[in-house]
């Protein structure tokens, strides 16, 4: 692990890994983590900027993350695997962020958890802000604010949810939503979850 970074940077911002296409287990970093860019290739997160093919298990982050877009408090754009993570630190974004995830790109996320606060831009959920994949046995609890915004997910396209819950409060100007703000297209699955925070939009 690494303890106490500062890390700044353009594109592809991690607390310990910029860009991943292979396998990290049993890591952490603690620390602020910042992205300035705002375009598809920005992503910064806690621990891992990209996760793209590559696989995360047991691992964690705990420090304040801010970016402009793909921003999460472990990894900010996600093409791959993460199970049994968290992240525990706030997260402020423009466009697409979320507690444990900011942009789920056909990945699948199980058995993880986010519990810090989520707030200021665009597309933000508790545990991730755009999801086009799958999220089993996954939960959030930190407080979310922005546009459209959800306590688990922000903007769902086409995705899939089980088995998972949030209990944050949630708060934002367009779609809002307890367990997720946006449900696209009707094509997206949520199965036996639920939400149990107040809701203000």
């Amino acid at each position: 692990g690494v303890e106490d970074v500062n890390m700044t940077g353009s594109r592809d911002v991690g607390g310990l890994v910029g860009w991943n296409d292979g396998s990290i287990t049993a890591c952490y970093a603690t620390g602020s983590v910042t992205g300035t860019v705002i375009d598809n290739y920005a992503c910064a997160g806690g621990l891992v900027g990209t996760n793209y093919y590559g696989t995360l298990t047991a691992c964690y982050a705990t420090g304040l993350v801010t970016g402009r877009y793909a921003v999460g408090g472990l990894v900010g754009y996600n093409h791959s695997m993460l199970t049994d993570c968290y992240a525990s630190g706030s997260v402020r974004g423009d466009e697409y962020f979320g507690g444990l995830v900011g942009y789920n790109n056909s990945g699948t996320i199980t058995s993880c958890y986010a519990t810090g606060s989520v707030s200021e831009g665009n597309n933000a959920g508790g545990l991730v802000g755009y999801n086009s994949g799958s999220i089993t046995s996954c939960y959030a609890t930190g407080l979310v604010t922005g546009h459209t915004v959800g306590g688990l997910v922000g903007w769902n396209y086409e995705g899939t949810l089980t088995g998972c819950y949030a209990t944050g409060s949630v708060s934002g100007t367009g779609a809002v939503g307890g367990l997720m703000g946006y449900n696209d297209y009707g094509t997206g699955s949520i199965t036996s979850c639920y939400a149990t925070g107040s809701v203000t939009g």
